[in-house]
């Protein structure tokens, strides 16, 4: 961006009120002077200054919760490219209901005076700025207060860092706490942000459970029942969205926290976080009959069994008192460490670990003998342990029973103990529709470690998460509300140091209760918490949250048991609603002007991705799908854009591919050589809204019909203005800086010429 008229002058960036100022005169009007004498020639202007956008070197944010006050440190590095000095406005958004303490801010390690400015008086501002510099970037924050300081001089071709401190009151329900950070207002003019780091640490009287962003992708580290950091750490990044987590502190044994959200929809989606005490008196878990079934074929050799071994040595080691386990390494036949389970005692360890340094990789790959062996081992003991195995496999059935329908019913068969299978498919060489319905029918898990991930790692963290078993064969119910279409469909076990996801639908309201049963070492057990089923207007991610679960749950149906219409019908209307990218959806990624003038590449690219999804079920492909899938559906939230992320991510991938081997002209099918077939920009996502853009140049919201009647609003009109002071919540959509079609309180409007001037 060059010249002060492509600033980007977000908040929490340098404002630069840059003027220069020239002395003009005016004649008296209708008073015209001519002057006949000769002038020396007028030397030619001199070009004007160009100045070049501020850069933003570094944004750090630390941020202390303790109960329900909030200690915000913001440090910003930025760095002046220009030849000269300028002078800028540092700003920094305030949401009308965060109740601000106190608040100081440094120049260069220079206090300087700050202010904080009223909603109103901050939107006049954001309206200046924007008519002036034409930046729609700002209109997102009108609403908002602003703290705002001068910062000068700011020096040629060098750095300045910028410090706010501020105090935050944060809202507090049943223990459940929010705290959001206007991380999109550090986006910098041009460019990205050299590191960008959001830290976050909690401590609490109370022992804190649920811990969650919706937003980004955090690390979580804990540090006993009631102290935790969360940290979010990128480079070269560009904040698109701002940043936001949940934290539930309260003294009960498994917290529960209920986070809803309705629009226009005669339902409200929910997401429930389900989370156990870090620190439990050995009483309180539940010991486990464990066996560890493990691949030592012939196409294990090198790497992959050296790292098996590794993790399954962790593992055992890992066993908790009053756990018992077994081995059963298998390859054209089946071999066991003992005939029946052992206890986990220091002796018994011992001797597992010098057994499985003894496992070589060779042979076929036994699979039902060795699954059905380890369910045998299982049966009789201690009756209120938890059965469960841990199947790590680099291949498909080769020698026996080899038919997957077969070794699947006699799975079911020999599990008389209910066993939970957790299974590992390594490489991309697995059967994936063995893999996933062992996990399914026998209530596991699945996961798939691809060739370049370290299988020791992936196995170890697993077993780490799943060594304490806390509540078994759980069961979810609600008092107040009507609950429907709950993802996942059957409850997983808890485990010490997990969290469990919920997503779901509900008609109702008011206060009520969420009820959690299940069995504690043979003991059932019942917790009841009081809840508020309100939804919030600042939870706007459930919903896409719940779809990305509910189209997870039907392409997994569509993988185990064959296509159905109606379940594809559901998984393109969800896919448009929420731009979910599936192999069914695929067009909503397609570029349109291309496709225009070659409809039949549309359907080419469609068709390759539908077969290749429900034919495949070996190969790099298939693994992509089972294990995105996996991911979507899982129980353990991701963040709610990083699930539809991961769930999109490979499918757009596959669209790619599928674009690729798209028939070139003169091939069968019609000519798509030349065609890009892919736009990177063809959703976009903001607020509660999903936009697509279309071959009219335009992005449409997804709400929009063909036909609708809309609105024409030129952007920068005096319309445009009265439209958000009118509707100031489409604030956030005008500064997309996009030309678009937003559906808004039942209304369409067309908004055109919103682009930054030349």
């Amino acid at each position: 961006m060059n010249g002060p008229s492509r600033h980007r002058l977000s908040a929490g960036t340098l404002l630069l009120a840059l003027a220069f100022f020239a002395g003009l005169r005016t004649p008296a009007p209708g008073c015209v002077i001519i002057d006949p004498r000769p002038r020396p020639p007028i030397p030619p202007a001199p070009p004007p200054r160009v100045t070049l956008p501020i850069e933003t070197r570094r944004h750090r944010a630390e941020i202390s919760i303790r109960e329900q006050v909030a200690q915000v440190t913001v440090r910003a590095v930025f760095y002046n490219p220009n030849p000269f000095e300028l002078e800028g406005t540092y700003t920094f958004p305030i949401a009308e209901d965060v109740n601000v303490s106190s608040f100081s801010m440094r120049v260069d390690g220079k206090d300087v005076q700050a202010e904080l400015v009223d909603a109103e008086r901050a939107r006049q501002i954001y309206e200046e700025i924007v008519r002036r510099r034409r930046d729609p970037g700002l209109l997102e924050f009108v609403g908002d207060r602003m703290l705002r300081a001068r910062v000068f001089p700011i020096l040629p071709q060098k750095e300045v860092a910028i410090e706010l401190r501020y105090d935050e009151v944060l809202r507090s329900e049943a223990g459940l706490m929010r705290f959001h950070y206007p991380l999109r207002s550090a986006k910098p003019a041009a460019g990205s942000i050299d590191e960008v780091i959001v830290a976050v640490e909690l401590s609490s009287n109370a022992p804190l459970k649920n811990i969650y962003s919706p937003t980004h992708d955090v690390s979580i580290a804990r540090k006993g029942d009631r102290e935790a950091r969360a940290v979010f750490e990128a480079t070269k990044h560009v904040p698109e969205r701002d940043f936001e987590i949940y934290a539930l502190a309260n003294a009960d044994d498994i917290g529960v926290s209920f986070i809803a959200f309705k629009d226009d929809d005669p339902k409200a989606s929910f997401l429930l976080l389900v989370s156990p005490r870090v620190e439990l008196p050995a009483t309180e878990t539940i010991a486990k009959r464990i066996v560890f079934v493990l691949d030592r074929s012939g196409s294990m050799a090198g790497k992959k069994i050296q790292q098996a071994k590794e993790a399954l040595r962790f593992c055992v080691s890992s066993l908790g008192r009053g756990d018992a386990f077994g081995i059963v390494p298998f390859g054209t036949d089946v071999e066991v460490f003992r005939d029946s389970l052992v206890p986990a005692t220091e002796e018994d360890v011992r001797k597992a670990t010098g057994f499985i340094e003894g496992i070589q990789a060779i042979g076929g790959t036994a699979i039902r003998d060795a699954l059905v062996r380890a369910l045998e081992l299982l049966r009789g003991g201690d009756g209120s342990a938890l059965p469960a195995i841990v199947f790590l496999t680099d291949g498909r059935p080769t020698i026996g029973e080899t038919r997957i329908e077969s070794i699947l019913a006699e799975v079911k068969k020999a599990n008389d103990t209910k066993a939970r299978v957790f299974a590992f498919g390594v490489g991309d060489d697995v059967n994936t529709d063995l893999l996933d319905r062992l996990a399914v029918e026998n209530r596991g898990t699945r996961e798939y470690v691809r060739p370049e991930e370290d299988l020791e790692i992936k196995v170890s963290g697993f077993f780490s998460k799943i060594s304490s078993p806390v509540l078994s064969d759980v069961k979810l119910t609600f008092s107040g509300i009507t609950a429907s279409e709950v993802y996942p469909r059957a409850m997983p076990d808890i485990f010490r140091g997990s969290q469990i996801a919920v997503a779901g639908r509900y008609e109702g309201g008011g206060r009520g209760a969420v009820v959690l049963e299940g069995s504690v070492g043979g003991r059932a057990h019942r917790y009841e918490y009081a809840v508020s089923f309100e939804p919030r207007r600042e939870n706007a991610f459930v919903p896409r949250f719940w779809a990305v679960r509910k189209v997870a749950f039907l392409l997994e149906e569509i993988r185990l048991h064959g296509r159905d219409e109606e379940l594809v019908k559901e998984i393109v209307r969800l896919g448009k609603r929420h731009g979910i990218v599936t192999p069914y959806t695929s067009f909503l990624i397609l570029d349109e002007r291309e496709l225009a003038a070659a409809p039949e590449a549309r359907r080419e690219v469609a068709r390759r991705m539908e077969e290749s999804f429900e034919r495949d079920r070996e190969g790099k492909e298939a693994v992509d799908a089972a294990s995105a899938v996996a991911r979507g559906g899982g129980a353990a939230p991701a963040p709610a854009g990083e699930a539809g992320r991961q769930l999109g991510g490979t499918f757009s991938g596959s669209v790619r591919k599928a674009a690729e081997r798209a028939p070139g002209p003169g091939a069968p099918g019609g000519p798509a050589a030349g065609l890009r077939l892919v736009r990177e920009d063809a959703i976009v996502r903001c607020g509660e809204k999903t936009f697509y853009a279309k071959a009219d140049g335009l992005l449409h919201d997804s709400e929009y019909q063909e036909g609708m009647q809309a609105e024409s609003v030129e952007a920068l009109s005096d319309r445009y203005f009265a439209l958000l002071a009118e509707i100031p919540e489409i604030g956030k959509y005008l500064s997309l800086n996009r030309d678009l079609i937003v559906c808004i309180r039942g209304k369409a409007y067309r908004i055109t010429g919103n682009k930054p001037a030349e």
